[in-house]
């Protein structure tokens, strides 16, 4: 095994599109096989999945006040575990982010962040955004990766 310590304990917040964590977890534990070597169980990181599903996070303010508490009631169970590292598995929910860390002294990883790092390492000036409505409007994505100089393609609300 590569010389990195997957003995790290990772948190993930998922349930809302329960695919999406499915997902997530499955490219953990891929990737750990394939970067750092890991073989054996006890090779692969600690994962805590908490699946939460979450009612439609932009329908109206009270779902989105519910929607937060929810996901800070979550990260609460992470921090009485001593997790390392937090990831919310869900697009939508990143708009909770800032506010979330504001609560907490657990480091996210960001989807939105990752995307940006990876696209802007790829070189490419142009890329396409495929997501819900709510992801779409917020300018999740436009925001950070137009400071990078690259253009975001949108569906139009007809595609």
């Amino acid at each position: 095994m590569k010389n990195i310590n997957l003995k790290t304990s990772v948190g993930i917040i998922g349930g809302m599109g329960p695919q999406a964590s499915a997902h997530l977890v499955k490219l953990i534990v891929d990737l750990s096989a394939k970067e750092f070597g890991a073989k054996n169980g006890d090779d692969f990181p600690e994962i805590v999945l908490i699946s939460e599903p979450i009612d439609d996070l932009s329908s109206d303010k009270k779902k989105t006040k519910k929607a937060f508490r929810v996901l800070k009631d979550k990260i609460a169970i992470f921090e009485a575990a001593k997790i390392k590292k937090i990831s919310i598995a869900c697009n939508a929910a990143h708009l909770f982010l800032l506010k979330l860390q504001e609560t907490i002294s657990i480091p996210f990883v960001s989807m939105i962040e990752e995307v940006g790092v990876n696209v802007k390492n790829s070189k490419l000036k142009k890329i396409g955004i495929m997501g819900t409505p709510v992801t779409l409007r917020s300018g999740l994505y436009s925001k950070p990766l137009s400071k990078s100089n690259i253009r975001l393609i949108s569906p139009s609300v007809s595609d």
